[in-house]
């Protein structure tokens, strides 16, 4: 188990792992079908993108959180 204080980073890490999985195996099959040379494609997207997505997910991540809270707390 991890302490509570990483968190922050964990979240994050869990997030962009399972997101790019998804969308880099879902569009590198859309865009060039299965064949033998799919999961090397999939895996060049995958090196090529979890870095950003993990980037991204580190410097938006909370302000993306305020801001679906504040619109969730909205009473109507």
């Amino acid at each position: 188990m991890f302490p509570a204080t990483w968190l922050r980073l964990i979240s994050p890490l869990l997030t962009s792992l399972l997101m790019v999985t998804l969308m880099t195996g879902v569009v590198t099959w859309v865009n060039t079908g299965l064949d033998s040379d799919f999961v090397a494609r999939w895996a060049q997207a995958y090196l090529v993108a979890w870095p950003i997505a993990f980037s991204f997910m580190l410097l938006f991540g909370k302000p993306i959180h305020r801001m679906a809270e504040r619109l969730c707390s909205r009473t109507r």
